[in-house]
């Protein structure tokens, strides 16, 4: 279960990948390349967070969402296919 409080994959991606276009044509190629996107910016977020995680609290949180958000939406695009 993730942890509770402001550091949850939803709150730290949401900056990241809250720029699905709500009015946008949805294509599957679209959707897939922006879900793919979303993935990158995780595992970037992942990493970096993760060189600071043993000194800030903060950085471990951060890293350990984002991993649970890229895990998810790899989960999401797997499904898509």
């Amino acid at each position: 279960m993730p942890p509770a409080g402001p550091w949850t994959a939803r709150t730290s991606v949401k900056p990241r990948c809250g720029f699905f276009p709500a009015r946008a044509p949805q294509t599957p190629m679209l959707m897939q390349a922006l879900v793919q996107a979303c993935i990158i910016a995780c595992e970037g977020s992942r990493l970096e967070c993760g060189r600071h995680a043993e000194h800030h609290e903060h950085c471990r949180l951060h890293s350990e969402a984002a991993e649970r958000a890229a895990t998810a939406l790899q989960d999401l695009l797997d499904g898509m296919a």
